[in-house]
């Protein structure tokens, strides 16, 4: 499972929720529900 996997990689790097959040510009909250499986994690396409 992803997020699982997601979960995984974090704690082998010694990340916190909050330090990942803050770099992908979404709410802790927010981060937590992917690394949970509650929410599915999805890329953004921006427009230059």
């Amino acid at each position: 499972m992803l997020a699982k996997f997601i979960q995984e990689q974090r704690k082998k790097r010694n990340l916190t929720q909050e330090f990942l959040a803050s770099a992908l510009k979404i709410s802790r909250p927010t981060y937590m529900q992917i690394e949970q499986g509650e929410r599915d994690l999805t890329i953004a396409r921006s427009r230059r």
